[in-house]
């Protein structure tokens, strides 16, 4: 299992495993898994367990974890999937 950054509250907990527990080609609609008053802070806690796992050097890169470009869905990759350039 992939390491958890450390965390403030049991809010971000819960969204760290989400993230890590998610299966890869999962597309989800923010709105759907939380509550519009918590959308902002719901998209920062994931950008902040990207960076984490970007700075640890986690393989795959960001766990695979993407935004749609218009920032309403969050999607997990599938952990072989590459972009060459």
């Amino acid at each position: 299992m992939i390491a958890l950054p450390p965390t403030k509250d049991e809010y971000e907990r819960k969204i760290f495993a989400f993230l890590n527990n998610m299966q890869p080609e999962t597309e989800m609609k923010i709105s759907s898994i939380t509550k519009k008053e918590n959308i902002n802070r719901f998209i920062k806690i994931v950008k902040y367990y990207m960076r984490y796992h970007r700075t640890k050097g986690t393989i795959p890169w960001d766990n695979n974890i993407e935004f749609s470009n218009d920032y309403k869905k969050v999607k997990k990759l599938s952990s072989y999937w590459c972009e060459f350039f």
